[in-house]
């Protein structure tokens, strides 16, 4: 049986142990705090080791599942990938292109899978919208929006800067990649608004003071697709849709399970007849789908869905995301806005929350003046 060992017992780790009990694998779970660990262990039983270290020096333990803060994602990677073990990691994959290239030169050295858990590439609805999409369905797609809204309030770090906290990291990500898996990595990025807008908060009760983005825009042009998106973390109830407007025809879709997807054709393309071809998809979980592709993946049956180098090319949006964010806002201020940046494609440093104002012009991703970034493995 092969067996798990999840490093970091927070929330995401307790959705990720119900999703291994329904599949057959051993868990065993630990944490840099002991207690949190055994406390985790007994409340759903499983196995616990006494710190992370234990998990890693475990030969008997198959693969690791990378459940930490985001500041430890490239340690625990390759240091997994280096023991031998097949390694999962929670989204996104590491905080800098500068861990990106480290990590992506890890998993070169190894023969070990790599996967980064973007989940809603496992989604049905989105499943159809990429095989209408590469079928050619609504021919050559030129716009489309993506919107995801939620109210936030859930933590006080998700809405702290120094913690890495706000919209970008926490919902915009899943957009940003859903946006590669369909598009292909864009070639301009223009931040069109970074915000705060609600700087006071109630979390659990207590009242805080917000100074993560809570509300982002993005501008994009990916391989001939105009692509408008936007992530909040001011919407009352999580809200979720897309639409992609082709030459025959347009898609429209969401995550969420009572909205329909509908692949609308001028023309009859494939099994798409002329007019509106609605599907209904209902709840699924996420988490189950992602961590059986995982362990199907390992087992050398599928092709691991969530490449290395598009994780990679997610990191490098985001890190031009944050310098935009972080050149236009005033030390101190609450918002940043048409943060057009312009970024030297050498410069991989830890973005800074909150820095001088500059004007910069434009940016490309994935393929710089310089050439490629980080090219393909």
């Amino acid at each position: 049986m092969t067996a798990i060992g999840i490093i970091g017992c927070g929330k995401i780790a307790e959705r990720h142990i119900l999703a291994y009990r329904k599949l057959p694998v051993r868990i065993i779970i630990a944490d840099a705090s002991p207690d949190v660990a055994r406390s985790l262990a007994d409340q759903y039983r499983v196995e616990y080791r006494e710190n992370p270290e234990d998990i890693l020096a475990d030969t008997e333990i198959t693969a690791t599942d990378i459940c930490v803060p985001t500041a430890c994602h490239r340690e625990m990677i390759i240091r997994s990938l280096a023991g031998g073990k097949h390694c999962f990691c929670e989204k996104p994959l590491c905080g800098t292109l500068r861990e990106a290239k480290e990590i992506r030169e890890a998993a070169a050295r190894s023969d070990r899978v790599l996967m980064v858990g973007f989940l809603q590439r496992f989604h049905p609805a989105f499943r159809v919208v990429k095989e209408a999409l590469d079928s050619g369905a609504i021919g050559t797609p030129y716009l489309s929006l993506f919107r995801v809204g939620g109210r936030g309030n859930a933590a006080t770090w998700k809405h702290q800067r120094a913690t890495s906290g706000g919209v970008v990291l926490e919902l915009l990500v899943h957009k940003l990649d859903q946006i590669v898996w369909f598009f292909g990595p864009p070639e301009r990025v223009d931040v069109l608004v970074g915000e705060t807008l609600r700087p006071i908060r109630t979390v659990h009760g207590q009242t805080i003071s917000a100074d993560a983005e809570d509300l982002v825009v993005l501008d994009m042009q990916a391989r001939g697709t105009r692509v408008i998106c936007e992530a909040d973390f001011i919407t009352p109830s999580y809200m979720d849709h897309m639409e992609i407007q082709g030459e025959n025809g347009s898609i429209f879709s969401s995550l969420l399970h009572f909205m329909p997807t509908i692949i609308h054709c001028n023309e009859r393309r494939g099994i798409y007849n002329q007019g509106s071809n609605f599907q209904n998809f209902p709840m699924v979980n996420l988490f189950e789908l992602e961590l059986a592709h995982f362990l199907q993946v390992i087992e050398s049956k599928v092709q691991n869905t969530n490449s290395l180098q598009d994780s990679i090319y997610v990191t490098e949006i985001i890190e031009r995301i944050w310098d935009s964010l972080n050149r236009f806002g005033p030390p101190g201020g609450q918002r940043w806005d048409a943060g057009r940046t312009a970024i030297d494609s050498a410069d991989t440093r830890q973005p800074e929350r909150g820095g001088d104002h500059r004007d910069y012009r434009g940016f490309e991703i994935g393929q710089p003046s310089g050439g490629p970034l980080l090219p393909e493995v």
